[in-house]
Formats: structure tokens, sequence, C-alpha cells
């Protein structure tokens, strides 16, 4: 696998990458181009994955890799880490998601999503820069029917990349919440052990408690 393609990877695998979706209207307004880039940037990435590390992708046999095609993809938006030690501090009266250029397009095989390709607009064009991390598209499903757009609900899959934590923020008609994906969920035991999944959605101020300390941690360890 090129150095490229490593470092992306590096950084997927450990933050899990971070999104936002804006929900099937996305769909319609996608930048020209973008699908395009994803299309022709999967099979490269999916060439570089060296055969004993297909599994760390989602992939279970070569024959997986041929199969892949990517799905509906959604945008990235990030938490800033010291926005969310501000705002758990009491120094920041808000706490927002942040856009960026980024867009992940789940990696299907047989209809099941594998793993992320990530499209990014360098250089003046867009251009798929790195494959890897958890797909979310499973949650995102479920949640787009308990919430629909049509209905005047917004679906943003957020990530925090310094606890790799990821969570669908769910905005409108009142609603102001965030859904974790289900291994951000057992990763801060939001869930007991041994308790199903159940897509419950959380305040901002619930989750800090438990976010804003692992971020601080994360955040000294790498000033060490």
């Amino acid at each position: 696998m090129s150095p490229r393609s490593r470092a992306f990877c590096a950084i997927l695998t450990a933050a899990l990458l971070a999104a936002t979706l804006s929900g099937p209207s996305a769909a319609e307004t996608l930048p020209e181009g973008l699908e395009k880039a994803a299309r022709d940037g999967l099979p490269e990435f999916l060439n570089e994955i060296p055969p004993g590390e297909i599994e760390h992708f989602g992939f279970h046999n070569p024959g997986e890799l041929e199969r892949a095609t990517v799905g509906k993809p959604f945008l990235v938006h990030f938490l800033h880490a010291g926005e969310i030690l501000g705002y758990s501090d009491g120094r920041l009266g808000t706490l927002s998601a942040h856009v960026t250029t980024q867009w992940e397009f789940p990696v299907l095989c047989d209809g099941i999503p594998r793993t992320l390709l990530t499209v990014d607009f360098m250089d003046g064009a867009w251009e798929a820069v790195g494959i890897g991390g958890l797909s979310p598209a499973p949650e995102l499903e479920v949640l787009r029917e308990r919430w629909p757009e049509d209905q005047g609900y917004e679906l943003r899959y957020v990530c925090v990349l310094q606890t790799g934590s990821q969570f669908i923020q769910v905005v409108g008609k009142g609603v102001d919440a965030f859904v974790p994906v289900e291994s951000t969920a057992r990763a801060l035991e939001i869930l007991a052990e041994g308790e199903a999944f159940d897509y419950r959605p959380t305040s901002i101020d619930e989750l800090l408690p438990v976010l804003a300390p692992l971020v601080r941690a994360n955040i000294a360890l790498d000033e060490e």
C-alpha cells in the first residue's frame, strides 16, 4: 500500500473519520464530478490493500473486492476538540459541527456496507484520497426511516477525531439529539455489556461527561 494510502488509512482507522449526512436531498445536489471520482478511485485503493489485510477493511476474500461498489455518499463534519472542552467547562455557549469538503462513500459488496471511501476536493478537482473505517450506513438507513427528511428532519453524521467517536445528529421539529453508532455506543459504554443497540437519541449534555474526559486525555497523550 502506498504511503498516501497508509497515511489516510491510519487516520480513518484510528479516528473512523467523520462525516455528516445531509439526507436524501444531498443526492440531488451532489457536486459535479464527485461520484465519478469515487467510482474511478475505488479500484485503485482496493488494489493497494495487501491480501492479508482485506479483513481489516470488512472483506472476507478477494472475490468480494472485485464486486465492491460505492453507495450513497454523505458530507463530513467534525466536532472540534477545543470546542467540546470549552462547552463542557462552560466557556463556550454553543457546540456546533463544522462542515468540510470531504465526502464519505460507503463501499458495498452484495449490498452490505464494508468500509468507507473518502473523496475530497484537491487542487481544484474531486479525488479519492483514502479508504478505511467503519461504515455507519446501516444505522443511517434505520434513522432515515425513523426521522425522514420529508417530515422536516436533517440527519448529520458527526465524528470526534480525538476519540474516534461517530454520531448521527438528528435536527428538526424541536429535536436536536445525537445517536451514537453502535461501535461508538459500546466503546463509550453507553450500552451496558450484553445490552441490545436501540438507536437511543442522546443530548450533547448527556454525552459530554463521557466524551470530554476522553478528548482531554487523548490530547494530553498527543502532547507527550
